[in-house]
């Protein structure tokens, strides 16, 4: 909203600011109609009788020093007769100017939020400084919270790794930063994590940090004209011999390619866009006949369809990579190219519980291994980008939601990503086609959806995180999405915490209490409580700030860092306290609360309650 260039009708500065003073106008003269009310007493004003001001203060002073909850006998009405404290409760001064009273505040109340939108909006726009209650001076984006469940991911690049670009993406909707490593350099990358740590600090809300690494890519090599032309049924080798290649030749520098590859098997270049079949394989080499596509240029990429490569789960580079990563503090580490759970079993040994590990599925390999791979990671990444080269497009829809599916009944975070605006690297505004592929993925029920390029190297980055979060705003509030969500509940686990979390959510829609409230050590409650899709935001407290970091990416969670606590009753204060100030409950309003004890004991959830907000 705040970066989405605005439309001709939208109103201006000025215009703000009349309609801000007008409503302000409004409030307080409304709060003097309840005031004078509420000074004569709940009782409506007699006709032609004027009170006078000992009168007014003389009645005000009975309905203050009155309490019907402890005496039996109530005040007196004129003719001097009494009621009982009950009675007189319901049916004697709180009459029909109570109601009138209650309807006062209420559009008091409804017109003092919007006073503090405009005021919010206005602040948006001129980088005005907004005041909370506590008499803090916070950024605006300090006191909003985001309008959806569905997370947003953003990668950072020349268009974006910048301290002013990621304050803004930031502020536009961004939920955590993704640093790809297959471009730019390690302090590159520790500038960007710094500057979210200190974004952290600042807006008192918890990043996510997401390292990427870049995996085994296979690439040809190179011409020596830099490209040649091909055409369907021209005949290539591929080599070992590093020597440049030409329209009869090319080195192919990978040796368990060569062989791996059998007579019949297809090899696409560059995202598929040569299609070649194998009709010689040889100790060193393969001849192959080109079937589709016109080009070949240097240094292309290529992908094989239905074969596991013997490679290592993680190039050099990649080592290299991991240990930067894990030093600079990243929250999530992303795996490429997995193709088997061995792979994922190998990188997380090596993490060692310093970061979450998830597994980017774009090797039709990882499809027909995908329930031990989720057993072994932490989070999946649907990469459709390779994924899609490799298997038929019309196939992509359908693993899409199965893949979104188990994970989410598997309780882990996944994100849908690659190609999602596309068009929005060069133009403005996205296709109807990008913007039906993000509905999509929220309507699948995926936690996160992820920009790429758009805001790596586009030209419209901040316009591209608008779009998305109002696709996601627009997706969350259809009538369809909410029947989607509840008629997809995961089977519930012959598990006491998994069944006290489900009853929660049950219990939050059924007295409809305005937020889930979770105490969590590890993530595991409040992944459980994600997985069940519930239709009010989740507030996780942890007293571990790398636990609140990796909930950022789990569907409407709210994750917040708090101090160690060792009792149940200040579980309950704190989370009231933190709802309030967090915009997600006001006072009189309930949340649930679901916890541990003893305390610091994960995946020992077996207390639900339910809580007011005072």
């Amino acid at each position: 909203m705040f970066f989405e260039p605005q439309p001709p009708t939208a109103p201006t500065e000025t215009a703000k600011a009349a309609r801000l003073e007008i409503m302000e106008e409004i409030v307080a003269r409304e709060k003097i109609r309840a005031n004078e009310l509420l000074v004569r007493g709940g009782k409506p004003k007699p006709r032609g009788r004027v009170w006078t001001a000992e009168q007014k203060a003389a009645q005000a002073a009975k309905i203050r020093s009155w309490q019907p909850w402890k005496s039996s006998t109530g005040p007196k009405s004129d003719k001097g007769k009494t009621r009982s404290g009950l009675n007189a409760y319901r049916h004697g001064m709180y009459g029909a100017a109570q109601k009138q009273l209650a309807a006062v505040l209420r559009e008091q109340a409804r017109f003092i939020r919007e006073i503090n939108r405009l005021r919010m909006d206005k602040a948006l726009f001129i980088g005005d400084k907004v005041t909370t209650s506590h008499n803090k001076v916070h950024s605006p984006m300090a006191i909003l919270r985001r309008n959806r469940q569905t997370k947003i991911v953003a990668t950072l690049g020349p268009a974006s790794g910048n301290p002013e670009m990621m304050r803004k993406l930031f502020e536009g909707g961004v939920d955590v930063f993704r640093m790809n490593f297959s471009h730019g350099t390690h302090d590159a990358h520790r500038k960007n994590l710094e500057t979210a740590r200190e974004l952290e600090k600042e807006f008192g809300r918890p990043i996510g940090m997401l390292a990427d690494l870049q995996g085994p890519k296979n690439r040809i090599g190179k011409f020596k004209n830099d490209r040649i032309e091909v055409d369907a049924g021209h005949m290539i080798r591929f080599d070992l011999d590093d020597t440049p290649g030409d329209e009869n030749r090319v080195c192919l520098p990978h040796p368990e390619v060569i062989a791996a590859m059998k007579k019949g098997s297809e090899i696409l270049l560059d995202d598929g866009k040569v299609r070649a079949v194998i009709r010689e394989q040889g100790k060193d080499h393969l001849i192959a006949e080109i079937m589709t596509g016109s080009k070949l240029s240097n240094n292309k990429g290529f992908n094989i369809p239905g074969v596991i490569i013997p490679m290592p789960p993680l190039t050099d580079k990649d080592r290299v990579d991991l240990d930067a990563a894990l030093e600079m503090g990243a929250d999530w580490i992303a795996q490429s190219f997995v193709q088997t759970a061995a792979d994922v079993a190998e990188t997380k040994k090596i993490i060692n519980g310093r970061a979450a590990l998830m597994a980017k599925i774009e090797k039709p390999s990882a499809l027909e291994f995908f329930a031990e791979i989720l057993q072994h990671c932490d989070g999946i990444m649907l990469a459709r980008g390779d994924l899609g080269v490799e298997i038929p497009s019309e196939d992509v829809p359908s693993v899409q939601k199965r893949i979104v599916r188990q994970t989410r009944d598997a309780g882990k975070p996944i994100i849908v990503a690659t190609q999602m605006l596309e068009s929005m690297i060069d133009n403005p505004r996205p296709t109807r086609a990008e913007a039906s592929d993000v509905a999509t993925a929220v309507y699948d029920g995926a936690d996160a959806v992820m920009l790429s390029a758009e805001t790596a190297a586009g030209k419209y980055p901040l316009e591209s995180v608008a779009i998305m979060d109002r696709i996601c705003i627009s997706t969350e509030n259809d009538d369809t999405y909410h029947a989607i969500m509840r008629s997809n509940h995961p089977q519930t686990e012959m598990d006491a915490s998994d069944s006290i979390t489900v009853a929660a959510t049950n219990v939050a829609r059924d007295i409809r209490a305005v937020c889930i409230a979770n105490y969590t050590t590890s993530g595991s409650t409040t992944w459980r409580t994600a997985r069940q899709r519930p239709d009010v935001p989740i507030l996780s407290l942890t007293q571990n700030l790398a636990t609140a970091r990796k909930l950022t990416l789990s569907y409407g969670v709210q994750p917040a860092h708090m101090p160690i606590i060792n009792t149940f009753a200040e579980t309950v204060e704190w989370s009231t306290k933190i709802a309030k100030e967090k915009g997600l409950a006001k006072a009189g309003e309930r949340i649930v609360l679901t916890a541990g004890v003893p305390f610091g004991t994960p995946g020992s959830t077996n207390v639900l309650r339910i809580a007011w907000v005072e």
